[in-house]
């Protein structure tokens, strides 16, 4: 998942560390981290941390506010980027649902929805 650092600091001269990511203005204070990383980063009460605006997995939160909130609540269930919820199976769209207090016909279309998110950045690529 792609979080920005917006703590103190921010866009200035900190440069933030956490194992081998790096927020500084080299990086534009943007990582990708991994979902659980980001499950921890974004539940911090100090807020510190933010999934950047261009977090595919932001498209599908659609509606849904705020954001970060649910970006938190995916990468809680262990969903960082689209390939992970592309990935899950029936068993893991019900945990998702269960989790994220979203139904069962939410949670298949946010899959359906990244697995074209990721067939479409396949055939660009290409």
């Amino acid at each position: 998942m792609r979080l920005r650092y917006v703590g103190p600091g921010a866009g200035g001269v900190t440069r933030r560390l956490i194992g081998r990511h790096e927020w500084s203005t080299r990086t534009g204070y943007v990582a990708d981290v991994e979902a659980e990383l980001a499950a921890s980063l974004l539940t911090q009460p100090e807020r510190e941390f933010a999934v950047a605006p261009d977090e595919p997995l932001l498209a599908l939160a659609s509606g849904v506010q705020p954001a970060d909130d649910w970006a938190a609540m995916m990468a809680l269930a262990g969903v960082g980027i689209l390939a992970d919820l592309a990935a899950l199976d029936g068993n893991g769209l019900e945990r998702l649902a269960k989790e994220t207090g979203a139904s069962l016909k939410q949670v298949r279309a946010w899959a359906a929805k990244a697995r074209q998110g990721i067939k479409i950045r396949e055939e660009v690529e290409f």
